[in-house]
């Protein structure tokens, strides 16, 4: 009697944590969209008080949220046309890099989070922007 009391509670847990996944699973795309957004949002405000900022050869100014995307506006020190040639390139791949090094941003991509990196050169003029999915970070 007490092993079918036992498979019973054993069964009735399996089938509570197989309800509990499910459910989260079923939320509406909208709910996890305004829990990343939330999410972002605080990641933003916790950035902008200490802006300006700088880091290696560039400042970050500014950071913006737009949906399900956190924007870093970079200054460089440099005018676009002293750039080497592999600026660009060298730009990107640190971006990827970086956002991909921390926990937190990996798993808030694999939510559907996107990290855009903004350049412009030392007289504000575009430099390059690049898009960061969580695909960049699987390669």
């Amino acid at each position: 009697m007490k092993k079918f009391f036992g498979m019973v509670v054993t069964l009735l847990v399996v089938v509570l944590a197989a309800l509990s996944i499910n459910h989260l699973r079923q939320r509406s795309s909208a709910d996890r969209r305004g829990s990343l957004q939330d999410e972002l949002i605080a990641a933003a405000g916790q950035i902008r008080p200490t802006l300006p900022k700088r880091i290696d050869g560039a400042t970050l100014v500014g950071v913006s949220t737009s949906d399900t995307s956190l924007t870093y506006q970079y200054k460089l020190d440099t005018k676009k046309s002293q750039l080497p040639a592999n600026a660009v390139e060298t730009l990107n791949k640190t971006a990827v890099q970086q956002v991909c090094k921390s926990t937190q941003t990996v798993e808030l991509m694999s939510m559907g989070a996107t990290y855009i990196n903004s350049y412009v050169d030392s007289d504000s003029q575009w430099v390059a922007q690049f898009t960061i999915r969580y695909r960049d970070c699987e390669t």
